[in-house]
C-alpha cells in the first residue's frame, strides 16, 4: 500500500513518463497480471496506463499488449 502511495506521488511531481517507480509498477502489472489475474488490479493498471498513453507514454501500450 505504502510502495502505491509512494509511486503515485512520484508520478505526480515528475510527470508522466519520467517516473522510474511507475515504470516498475507497470512492469510488475504486466506479468503478474497475465498470471494471477487480480480485476480491481487490472482496471487500476488500465485506467493509470490509459492516462499515460493519451499524453503520449508509449511504453504502457508495450505492457499492455504483452
Amino acid at each position: 500500500m505504502m510502495r502505491r502511495l509512494l509511486t503515485a506521488t512520484e508520478r505526480k511531481e515528475k510527470g508522466v513518463g519520467a517516473s522510474v517507480e511507475m515504470a516498475s509498477l507497470y512492469r510488475f502489472w504486466r506479468t503478474y497480471l497475465r498470471f494471477n489475474f487480480h480485476a480491481e488490479m487490472y482496471r487500476e493498471f488500465r485506467s493509470l496506463a490509459h492516462e499515460d498513453a493519451v499524453q503520449g507514454y508509449r511504453f504502457v501500450r508495450v505492457c499492455i499488449a504483452v
